[in-house]
């Protein structure tokens, strides 16, 4: 592009975007000594992006060498340790051999110079609402975009003292800073220092896919440049150039490490000058300013540039690039405007002072390193499954001095936020109300990826009608209805969600035996190349099958699903959908997260004044001249006139600090980058640990299902024996703080914080006093599954906007003789973001290669190292050189602030806490002080995705009516096969069928019988009994009216009751219900749970090397996972929120009605036969882990019902207006609750009816039996809805409401002879009940059969339709008052 000042519009077309500058003094003293260490350089290794197996490397960003940074003569970084020698002995001079410190890298010392980029180039984004982006430059894929960088900066120093003083006309001085300017090494001449003049970098040409060297020769790529700015022109792309943006550089902090991004974002300035006579100095001591201005030289790289792609009004662009309008930008209503504008990047910071022989003062860093030194008995670090939970754990620990850490004057604040902390946990879940916060926040443990999609019924509801439903009977030309299709179309959907997970794996397997075979250094014998390449085809043949069984044209899963849905091709109405659906998620899959560290009184490189939206302004272009800015020097140099504005206001401007991008040095910085740790991690065998309700030592929480080690650890040299030694590096992210405010924020107006408006307003403002910083101990659990995490090679090359990666040329020739294709490549794809350990076994000291597929045991910290963006270090434990197996009792540690999850409970008995060695015992006399421990605790938990599935199932009948299986239950299948509902008013259980049909009533009568009704009256039996009563209901009222004295009904109906006192009331709407004014309804159905993988259970990624056999035996590490057995605790009676009643046992669809399980026992009971086993952590059900591979069926019809034989199935009474929850220690908790409109749908056929009498009446009721009706089970409801009551020819009087509120029926018994047997039976009539009215004389009769029946204990009221507002009236015949 051109290189004028045209590049930014005319007043005002330059948007000013402010951004931080750091200085950072570097000389021998800094190095020297001291708490905080500099690093010595340890740039990427971009050599062992080579796939060959002497260079390639699984993380070519190395940990920084800590061990050689002090004294300075042993340090890299300032001293030239490659030239040092030392003096050969001389026997008569003892003192001779002497080492000689090497010499110092003069260049190395002086100011170094960082500008960390705004947020809008660090954020990806997709597009936003009021802007869109051109065609000709829209992504083809879905993948974020990130904006190019500015490649130019100008530099600009003002000295303002300096010794020896210099003349007037050399204290202003200027660099520009090319940061795309691309070099190979052969083009740097022997003056530039490679780790402090230029920056290592990856970059892909065109064609590069094709060429064998494409990764050989990254190791001599470097780009930037650092160029005097006197006659400096710009010189485009006649020179080699590379885009650049934040995340192209295959470095996860390139655009913030100092060490790693010379003459790009940082610089060093050595404060060299020339003297009159030519002669080369350098200042001794210097005081000086510094203003860095960036800018984009080709203007179609700028994201405010339309062109670009990214239009809109420039409002719309601000907000979407964390711009924010500052005073006076809309002046011109600009903001409306749609025109170009441009970005200018500038920082400014002054009074930097450099003394060559001393250092500077203050250094931040030596005060926060003073926190970790033998003095200070709890380092100010928290430890816990969140960041939040780290956090609060740090507070809590700290309750009393927090001060010491945050600063004085913030102990208040730290109290005032624990004591809302159950509260911030309740924030962050999905449940209101303390009771749940402890549940909820279990699930912020752990991280879920994709459970696969379903299909949901999508049928058009009328304006104010019920839910549409699928309808049932089969299409005239297809032979499908509606609910059949939606039951295959999900069948499908979960054979291809499984399907796309194991093709993931696949193509991840593809890598790891690229990997393995390149790496491995024997790759050579023609063994092991035969080995690889059986591996490379089983997997690439898996591969294949599970392409074929997605998306093949004609029988692919894929296709199959459009064939029902239609959702991807256009609409056509000659060939409908065979069933409206929509796609919704599944729950999804669950793997706990790595524990989160809080580094408490310590903030993140990134100050938080630019983590929100910066206020920008625009630069009116005043034709300043250069020569106000940098006299004698600048005249030939052209850059856009912005810049001069920008330069000349500060340089002359008296704000130091108050206003964004202008800044004063205080000292030298401290800006915390990553973090590097290594623990020493030992494997507890799960034999020794149990499943309870327990607390944690850190808090008397509510108890939670958790695990905890049965004996005292330290007894057992075996718990030390099984050991390996973690590692990890992982950056240190600004957002806990930011988000610790915000979700203050969000609760202090909650009900029961009993803040006044002053007291909230003071606590937010004061939350950003609190610095905190967090990060996930990433690596760990990686680290277990002999999987690394870092930065390598990947043999396909992203291009962006390209939906497929190209295979490199290099990559397959690498691998070609393992018998990996070009194709193998391809279907690897970008599943390589992990590497396999290969022939690296790293730290086991056990018989086995370390693999872990269930992690459960105890670390311990041996390096925890923190890293900021210059290079400085804190190390938390002292720096030694690593040993192969240190001894425990040398170990140098730390002892963090331990969350409630991740803190080792107690040795049953005592108040010692229960690790591998031995630890000082808690003081008793300090009720809940903090518990220090070194050791973080992992409980167990599978290491890979799972998911604890709840489902209703029904089962499946062969074709002589035998049971066949379990099938899951379809969204509008009823899985209610039976419903009880307790007649208060009668002390009674009745049982309904699964629609809703009066099946029996059984009462307890007395203590020792029991009193049941015949079956269906006071209806008459239906035609077929069987279609309606299912053979579990009819087992379950036979056992209930059993010959057992009627102990057995007498404890079923006691739990019940129990639980129903326990339990929500039901909802508003159940009122509009008949079966409302006599009890609660309780669902009988069956519920199947299992432990499923999300992929197969994992393997070890050990290759063994030779000498070791070679031959490919059979794995055990799937063997062992699916060895273990997980205990479930099915509902909690101690939560109000859940639903379980009790449950029975059912093995092959039969059912065990013999041991009831339930949390509502009776402690007094002595009856053996009460069929109730109280809920114990002794006798938890217990769940393996289990896949089921997609590609060893072609049926998704047969792959469905292999998945539901892993199923445990249990026999469940709960309450239909509830979730049932399921509780297991190693994932969050499960939830499953009946659909409305299984229980609307029954509740409709519902009538409610109980025993009434002896009653007197104004007139009898009919003598004889009405032959012509009949109450019918099947119709008679039916014919209620559509029924009105006279009360003048009603033949009963009761003085109850009626009418429009309910239709209350007399059912009247008879004796009638059942037809040709010659014995009579009984049988009802129903007469309406119309209301009474007045004073009327009630007669007594005698003797007449039909009015004496009709005082029996036979008689029943019935309301079949109506609400409770007709009860006033009811209660006025004295009526119990548990009719209700």
């Amino acid at each position: 592009m051109a290189d004028s000042s045209d590049h930014i519009p005319g007043p005002p077309g330059a948007i000013c975007v402010p951004m931080n500058v750091d200085a950072f003094v570097l000389n021998k003293a800094v190095c020297e000594s001291g708490l905080t260490r500099i690093a010595p350089i340890t740039q990427p290794d971009y050599a062992g992006l080579r796939p060959d197996k002497s260079y390639i490397r699984p993380d070519i960003l190395p940990h920084v060498d800590v061990v050689h940074s002090q004294p300075a003569s042993t340090n890299s970084r300032i001293s030239a340790i490659e030239t040092a020698s030392e003096v050969l002995p001389n026997p008569s001079q003892p003192q001779s051999d002497a080492k000689v410190d090497p010499p110092l890298r003069e260049n190395r010392i002086g100011v170094y110079l960082h500008w960390s980029l705004p947020r809008m180039y660090r954020a990806g984004v997709m597009g936003a609402e009021g802007t869109s982006h051109d065609e000709n430059n829209a992504n083809k894929t879905s993948s974020p975009r990130f904006w190019q960088v500015p490649t130019r900066w100008l530099v600009v120093r003002r000295i303002t003292s300096s010794e020896p003083e210099l003349p007037p006309g050399q204290l202003e001085d200027g660099w520009i800073i090319e940061s795309d300017r691309l070099w190979n090494i052969d083009e740097l001449g022997p003056d530039v220092d490679l780790e402090t003049d230029v920056s290592p970098f990856v970059s892909y040409t065109d064609g590069d896919e094709n060429s064998p060297e494409a990764l050989n020769k990254q190791a001599s790529v470097y780009i930037g440049a650092k160029v005097s700015a006197k006659g400096w022109s710009e010189t485009g792309n006649s020179v080699p150039r590379t885009p650049l943006t934040v995340m192209n550089s295959s470095n996860f902090c390139f655009a913030d490490n100092m060490m790693h991004n010379p003459s790009v974002f940082s610089m060093v300035d050595n404060f060299q000058h020339t003297d009159a006579n030519g002669q080369k100095f350098v200042l001794s001591k210097v005081t000086c300013d510094y203003v860095v201005l960036g800018w984009h030289w080709d203007e179609l790289t700028d994201p405010l540039y339309p062109k670009l792609g990214l239009q809109g009004s420039l409002g719309d662009r601000l907000r979407d690039l964390f711009l924010s309008p500052g005073p006076g930008l809309d002046d011109e209503g600009r903001l409306a405007s749609v025109a170009e504008a441009r970005t200018v990047c500038h920082g400014t910071i002054y009074n930097v002072t450099f003394d060559r022989e001393s250092k500077p003062q203050p250094i931040e860093a030596e005060n926060y390193a003073r926190l970790f030194t033998s003095d200070i008995k709890m380092e100010p670090l928290g430890i816990g499954t969140t960041g939040l939970d780290a956090i609060l754990s740090f507070l809590k620990a700290h309750e009393n001095n927090s001060d010491g850490v945050l600063g004085s004057g913030t102990g208040s604040i730290a109290r005032e936020l624990l004591s809302l902390s159950e509260l911030l946990y309740a924030t962050e879940g999905d449940y209101d109300g303390r009771v749940k916060a402890s549940d909820v926040i279990s699930r912020q443990s752990f991280a879920t990826s994709s459970g696969g999609n379903a299909w949901q019924y999508d049928g058009k509801t009328s304006v104010g009608g019920k839910p549409a439903q699928p309808n049932t009977v089969p299409d005239g030309d297809t032979g499908w209805s509606e609910l059949n299709a939606l039951r295959w179309v999900n069948e499908l959907q979960d054979h291809l969600s499984s399907a796309v997970r194991m093709l993931q794996e696949m193509r991840w397997s593809m890598f790891a035996v690229w990997w393995q075979y390149v790496s491995d250094v024997d790759n050579e014998n023609p063994a092991r190349r035969a080995w690889f390449s059986t591996r490379i085809i089983d997997i690439r043949t898996r591969a294949q099958t599970l392409m074929k069984i997605i998306s093949d044209p004609l029988t692919g899963l894929d296709t199959q699903i459009e064939t029902f849905v239609r959702k991807k091709t256009v609409p056509d109405p000659t060939i409908p959908a065979l069933v409206p659906a929509r796609s919704i998620p599944q729950d999804p899959f669950y793997q706990r997260r790595d524990p989160t560290i809080c580094i408490a009184g310590m903030s993140s490189a990134w100050p938080t004044e630019y983590m929100g939206n910066v206020p920008v302004r625009s630069v009116i272009n005043n034709g300043n001249d250069p020569e106000e800015i940098l006299p004698g020097q600048m005249g030939s140099i052209h850059i856009p006139h912005a810049l001069w504005f920008l330069g000349r206001e500060a340089l002359t401007s008296q704000d130091h600090g108050s206003t964004l991008g202008f800044k004063t040095w205080k000292g030298q910085p401290w800006c915390p980058l990553y973090l590097e740790w290594e623990a020493m991690y030992f494997h507890i065998p799960i034999e020794k640990w149990s499943v309870d309700l327990m607390t944690s030592p850190i808090a008397g929480s509510m108890p939670q299902l958790r695990y905890g080690v049965k004996d005292r650890l330290a007894d057992d040299s075996r718990s030390t024996e099984d050991q390996r030694l973690l590692s990890g590096r992982t950056i240190l992210l600004p957002q806990a703080a930011v988000n610790l405010k915000a979700l203050v924020k969000q609760i202090i107006d909650a009900p029961g914080v009993t803040l006044t408006p002053e007291e909230r307003t003071e606590l937010v403002a004061n939350i950003g006093r609190l610095a905190f910083t967090t990060a996930e101990l990433s690596g760990l659990t990686t680290n277990l599954i002999t999987v690394d995490e870092g930065t390598h090679v990947q043999p396909n090359l992203g291009i962006p906007g390209e939906v497929e990666d190209l295979p490199l040329l290099a990559a397959y020739l690498a691998g070609r003789d393992g018998g990996i294709t070009e194709q193998d490549l391809r279907i690897m794809g970008d599943q390589t973001a992990t590497t396999p350990y290969g022939t690296l076994n790293k730290g086991s000291t056990t018989s086995h290669d370390g693999f872990e597929g269930v992690a459960h045991g105890q670390m311990l910290f041996t390096k925890l190292n923190i890293v900021d963006k210059i290079g400085q270090v804190i190390s938390a434990i002292p720096p030694k050189r690593p040993l192969q197996k240190p001894e425990l009792s040398s170990i140098d540690t730390v002892y963090p602030c331990l969350g409630d999850q991740v803190c080792p409970g107690f040795v049953p008995g005592t108040s010692h806490l229960n690790t591998v060695t031995a630890l000082t015992e808690a003081d008793p006399q300090q009720p809940g002080s903090y518990p220090l421990c070194p050791y973080v605790q992992l409980t167990p938990a599978i290491n890979q995705p799972t998911r604890l599935n709840a489902h209703f199932v029904t089962p499946t009948l062969a074709t002589d009516a035998a049971f066949a299986g379990w099938r899951v239950a379809d969204d509008w299948e009823q899985p209610v096969w039976g419903w009880v509902i307790v007649n208060f008013a009668d002390y009674g259980l009745q049982f309904f069928t699964a629609e809703g049909q009066f099946y029996v009533e059984l009462t307890p009568a007395g203590s020792t019988s029991t009193i049941a009704s015949p079956r269906w009256q006071p209806f008459n039996p239906p035609s077929q009994p069987s279609k309606f009563v299912s053979p579990q209901l009819a087992q379950l009222v036979r056992r209930l009216s059993g010959r057992d004295d009627g102990v057995y009904l007498h404890s079923f109906f006691k739990m019940i009751t129990s639980a129903i006192e326990t339990m929500p009331h039901a909802p508003p709407d159940y009122a509009a219900y008949a079966t409302s004014i006599v009890g609660k309804p309780l669902a009988l159905v069956e519920v199947g749970f299992s432990l499923e993988l999300a992929h197969a259970p994992l393997r070890s990624q050990i290759v063994p090397s030779p000498p070791e056999p070679l031959s490919p035996a059979v794995p055990t590490e799937p063997e062992r996972l699916l060895s273990y057995k997980f205990p479930i605790k099915i509902g909690d009676a101690d939560r109000p929120f859940d639903g379980v009643v009790g449950f029975f046992d059912n093995t092959d669809g039969v059912t065990d009605w013999e041991k009831l399980h339930t949390y509502f026992t009776s402690s007094s009971s002595t009856e053996e036969v009460d069929p109730r086993v109280p809920i114990l952590s002794e006798n938890f059900d217990t769940l393996s882990p289990s896949y089921t591979a997609p590609d060893k069926f072609t049926s998704s019809a047969d792959y469905v019902a292999a998945k539901a034989e892993k199923l445990l199935v249990k026999t469940m009474l709960i309450d239909p207006y509830t979730p049932l929850h399921v509780y297991t220690p190693i994932l969050p908790i499960t939830s499953l609750q009946l659909p409305a409109w299984t229980v609307q749908r029954a509740l409709e056929k519902m009538s409610a009816f109980f025993r009434l009498g002896p009653v007197l009446l104004t007139k009898d009721v009919p003598a004889r039996y009405d032959v012509s009706n009949p109450l019918d089970t099947e119709t008679w409801m039916e014919k209620q809805r559509e029924r009105t009551i006279d009360p003048a020819t009603s033949k009963i009087r009761l003085p109850i409401g009626g009418g429009k509120k309910g239709i209350w029926e007399w059912l009247q018994p008879y004796r009638v002879e059942a037809e040709g047997s010659g014995s009579e039976g009984r049988k009802y009539n129903a007469l309406d009940v119309g209301e009474e009215g007045g004073v009327h004389t009630f007669r007594t009769c005698f003797g007449t059969p039909s009015f004496c029946e009709g005082l029996n204990s036979e008689t029943m009221l019935s309301l079949s339709r109506g609400s409770q507002d007709c009860l006033s009236r009811l209660f006025a015949l004295s009526l119990p008052r548990e009719t209700c």
